[in-house]
């Protein structure tokens, strides 16, 4: 949509609500138009005024919590999110955000458990592996996260931060030739790299050659060069880490989700 016609939407929303102020599904829309302006501070005061009107509405109270998590208030955002699975048991992205929270918290064991919850509901959440599989490596259990990072890898082959995971779940268990082995898969990606500098970094720390670090950096280049390259934050697997793995853009949600 152009920012033309946006903001003409943003307009026709309003003057709904001079027609109708109990129009819910106008509050709605206009607070996801603001989040799709980055403006979660604002959507918030939209989505509020939602769910005064609609208390019981799962995806109002998943919105809400959007807003809360883009604001940083994580406290707010594990609310709503658990007010919305409670609201909707299966409603598959709203586990999936409770989880991306409670790993923000450091809460992994119920992060983990959120996103079983989310697999059981749809597998098709290809994303929710990778974040299960640093959940598993945060609470040491790097077998067992190897198992499901192949998982990942076979459901989105060209991901690039799955790799970087593998590669440090390899270290872990001992394995430098299958830590190297994820890095050079992971350079034939888009790459992301500040990931890639403490992925290298890591190998060397673990005994990898400087002819193959020079290797790496070679291959790097040429991929900045093709134009494979794209800013990152280190993934959850890592111990130095505090973020969690960069998520997707959310779906479109609608009201009656």
């Amino acid at each position: 949509m152009s920012v033309q016609r946006f903001e003409m939407h943003k307009i026709e929303l309003r003057e709904r609500l001079e027609a109708d102020p109990h129009d819910k599904e106008a509050l709605f829309e206009l607070g996801q138009a603001f989040m799709d302006e980055h403006d979660p501070a604002e959507a918030l005061t939209w989505f509020r005024e939602a769910t005064q009107l609609d208390p019981d509405n799962a995806c109002v109270a998943n919105s809400m919590g959007d807003a809360c998590s883009n604001l940083e208030l994580y406290e707010e955002a594990k609310t709503w999110y658990r007010k919305a699975t409670a609201l909707n048991p299966r409603y598959s992205e709203a586990w999936l955000n409770m989880a991306t929270i409670l790993m923000e918290l450091g809460n992994w064991t119920d992060a983990e458990r959120a996103l079983r919850k989310t697999i059981e509901l749809d597998p098709n959440l290809d994303e929710a592996f990778l974040y299960l599989a640093n959940c598993q490596l945060r609470q040491n259990q790097p077998t067992e996260a190897k198992k499901t990072l192949h998982e990942a890898l076979i459901r989105e082959p060209g991901e690039f931060q799955t790799y970087v995971a593998l590669s440090d779940c390899c270290l872990r268990l001992g394995d430098l030739e299958g830590a190297i082995k994820a890095c050079e898969d992971a350079l034939e990606h888009v790459i992301e790299m500040e990931e890639l500098d403490i992925l290298i970094e890591s190998l060397r720390g673990a005994g990898l050659s400087q002819k193959r670090v020079d290797a790496f950096r070679k291959k790097a280049a040429d991929a900045m060069a093709e134009g494979r390259v794209r800013e990152g934050r280190p993934v959850l697997g890592r111990i130095s880490s505090t973020k969690p793995p960069r998520r997707k853009p959310k779906r479109g949600a609608t009201l009656s989700e």
